[in-house]
């Protein structure tokens, strides 16, 4: 799990090498595992590894829409 904007976000797979960003609710933590109790669908796959690259590549993305 990431944060932008201040907000928990996670990257899920959208396709073969696509990633998009979720909003989401954080529940318990419990060794070093995070429950998500709202921003997901049953069945998607969520990135638990290169997620702070999918955000480095997110932020970047912005800067050079500015």
């Amino acid at each position: 799990m990431q944060a932008v904007d201040n907000q928990p976000v996670v990257f899920v797979r959208t396709g073969e090498t696509r990633f998009a960003r979720r909003d989401v609710t954080p529940g318990l933590r419990q060794g070093g595992a995070t429950e998500i109790t709202q921003g997901l669908q049953p069945g998607e796959v969520v990135a638990t590894e290169g997620s702070f690259r999918l955000k480095a590549l997110l932020l970047q993305s912005r800067v050079e829409g500015d």
